[in-house]
């Protein structure tokens, strides 16, 4: 139960960091969103992960941690780049389904064993985001179909991978990880700016840092990873906790139907009480 709770705070952090983070996508580079996002939940977290004490900063942690940063980030941005070919409706569900792949490998190759009830809610909460984000494609949606299907499957293993090397990085307390996975994200948030974003650098920074909406995004954002660290430290395997953060866009489509209006569909309806039923199996 403990695994559970715990587990729902990056669902709800990321969730709605998420939602925050998309009113800026059409304002501003996202590489520069990230970055500040990146620093706010990272100064913030390590303040918190050190005032329970310091790490121990081995060269296996930090070089593990830094690949799942790395995989997090190509991650994020390769679904970036799939929404710029084809909708949201499509891409959200397929890179949304990573716990699929990260439960695949862990019992194919960590030799994890799910108990069936465990296994049947696991899908049951896949299923339940494929249907909230899930949306008809419009006419002329798509500018490239396979693309698109390709580029989210690229993501969907880039956002598992990142999740498997999360689980093999966090070898010391929650609050030791937590400062090693935040000063790591940074490292490879700050990389990715200098090298990746060639124009309007600078001023799409200067923008981010002056919407207090997007250090409210990175600090939730920041608070998901603490909970996420909790739940590993407790959790046999990485399997449950990444099925119930998964669900993050279940929070998204919340939060846009109580702030912007936007309609919830009778499938999405169902699709919250599928997945709560998920996470209580």
């Amino acid at each position: 139960m403990v695994i559970i709770l715990l587990s729902l705070i990056p669902l709800i952090g990321w969730g709605s960091g998420d939602y925050l983070a998309s009113r800026g996508t059409g304002k501003l580079n996202p590489i520069s969103l990230s970055l500040w996002m990146s620093i706010v939940g990272s100064l913030s977290m390590i303040v918190v992960g050190l005032s329970f004490g310091a790490p121990e900063l081995t060269a296996f942690q930090l070089s593990v941690s830094f690949l799942s940063s790395i995989c997090f980030s190509s991650g994020f941005i390769i679904m970036l780049k799939a929404f710029k070919y084809g909708p949201v409706g499509i891409v959200a569900p397929i890179a949304n389904a990573y716990a699929l792949f990260t439960t695949l490998a862990a019992v194919l190759f960590f030799n994890v064993k799910l108990s069936t009830p465990i296994l049947v809610g696991i899908l049951t909460v896949v299923i339940g985001v494929s249907m909230v984000s899930y949306s008809k494609p419009k006419p002329g949606e798509f500018k490239n179909e396979k693309l698109t299907i390709i580029l989210s499957i690229v993501a969907l293993c880039f956002f598992g991978s990142g999740f498997l090397l999360l689980d093999r990085a966090s070898r010391q307390e929650w609050y030791q990880n937590l400062v090693i996975l935040q000063l790591t994200g940074l490292l490879v948030s700050i990389l990715f700016w200098l090298i990746l974003q060639k124009i309007n650098r600078i001023q799409d920074l200067k923008k981010a840092v002056h919407d207090p909406l997007y250090s409210i995004a990175g600090l939730v954002g920041g608070i998901g990873l603490l909970g996420m660290t909790a739940a590993l430290e407790r959790a046999d395997n990485i399997a449950v906790p990444t099925a119930i953060a998964a669900a993050s866009p279940l929070v998204t489509a919340l939060m846009a139907y109580i702030f912007n209006d936007e309609h919830l569909t009778v499938i999405q309806r169902y699709a919250t009480v599928i997945i709560v039923g998920g996470i209580i199996m």
